[in-house]
């Protein structure tokens, strides 16, 4: 099994930085995680401290050593869309016209009912 390498004191310098000056709960919590490994390996603490099992705080450590303080950095997601962009295209389309030309209702502006 390999193993990670052992941390060196800059990168434990940069993990208490995010801690302290990170404005992501998310960046403080892991890298206080990793911090409290290099401390103690006591499970409880660890859970009760920061959520994380022992087994995840490892695993944030080694992918830390691995690719550094981005590692720990939320990664940004993307919007689900309900519609395809071609849909969302011809209901624009639809509204320009009145219910009564797209022949939905009499009425000649549009209501929460007829949309």
């Amino acid at each position: 099994m390999k193993h990670a390498p052992k941390s060196t004191n800059e990168q434990k310098q940069e993990l208490e930085f995010a801690v302290k000056k990170s404005k992501e709960a998310v960046i403080r919590t892991k890298a206080g995680a990793i911090l409290l490994l290099y401390n103690t390996l006591d499970e409880s603490l660890m859970k009760s401290v920061t959520g994380y099992s022992i087994r995840r705080v490892m695993d944030l450590r080694k992918e830390y050593l691995k690719n550094g303080i981005s590692a720990i950095t939320p990664k940004p997601r993307g919007i689900r869309r309900l519609l395809k962009k071609k849909e969302l295209e011809e209901i624009k389309e639809d509204l320009k016209k009145t219910p009564k030309e797209l022949q939905i209702s009499s009425a000649e502006y549009w209501t929460t009912g007829s949309l």
